[in-house]
């Protein structure tokens, strides 16, 4: 067990980047909000890996005679894995830490009405997950974006060392009852699997070309068909307002609660 003697002791690999001071500030925390219970849970975290695919499933059908398949589109599949180190700058940030992994891994049941009566399901574990316009619904009140997530990766640092608390006063204590280990630097991970609130794809619009349903997917950005201002105060915006992006630091503000 690593040296617990100085409560704010700080993993030496995010010193001068305090998460509070660097992170925080900028609005980039990643919220989680479950649909069963209703509660959201946060990270100010450390990005290590973001991956975003777009997936399309396609049927093939061989024909004799025919050198290439007969093909059928069937859909376009997204999912999201996202992998973060979340430091903690005192005893305390660091139980609430353990304790948000701790809820974040209840979410992933779903809901009864009765107890131990597996028939008794009312509920499925859903999610909105939100992190700037990476993982945004792209609506106007910041909503997350809506998913299930299949898995989740927790993994403590044990070179970083770890706090024994009491779980109930958050603090050093003498007597054992109520005290836990508690990581001072743990990396998450999870993988989400996007469910679309709209169709997304390509329609006519004016002039009969064709334009995409939501022109801001999926990161919130302009995009680069659409007509744009090219004189007065709405220079370099998009002509059609919907093909403008929410501004970031609106989004930055919802995020951040304010």
């Amino acid at each position: 067990m690593a040296d617990t003697t100085d409560s704010k002791k700080y993993p030496a690999q995010f010193k001068g980047a305090g998460p509070h001071g660097h992170v925080n500030k900028a609005g980039t925390a990643i919220e989680i909000y479950n649909l069963i219970s209703k509660s959201t849970i946060k990270f100010i975290p450390f990005i290590t890996s973001f991956n975003d695919d777009h997936t399309s499933t396609w049927s093939e059908e061989q024909v004799y005679g025919r050198m290439d398949d007969l093909l059928s589109f069937q859909r376009t599949r997204r999912t999201i894995r996202i992998e973060f180190d979340v430091p903690s700058e005192s005893e305390e940030e660091a139980l609430t830490n353990f304790k948000n992994v701790s809820l974040f891994k209840q979410f992933l049941y779903p809901s009864y009405t009765q107890r131990n009566n597996a028939l008794s399901i009312t509920g499925a574990p859903l999610f909105r997950v939100k992190l700037l316009n990476f993982v945004n619904s792209l609506k106007e009140n910041g909503d997350g974006l809506l998913c299930k997530i299949s898995n989740i990766a927790f993994s403590p640092n044990v070179d970083s060392g770890f706090y024994i608390l009491n779980q109930n006063t958050g603090v050093r204590t003498g007597a054992k009852q109520n005290n836990v280990i508690v990581p001072k630097l743990f990396s998450l991970g999870f993988e989400m699997n996007v469910l679309h609130e709209y169709t997304p794809g390509w329609i006519y619009g004016q002039n009969g070309k064709r334009d995409f349903s939501n022109s801001l997917y999926p990161y919130n950005l302009q995009s680069p068909l659409s007509t744009v201002e090219t004189t007065g105060p709405n220079t370099g915006l998009a002509t059609n307002q919907n093909d403008r992006p929410i501004e970031i630091a609106k989004t930055a503000a919802v995020l951040a609660g304010k």
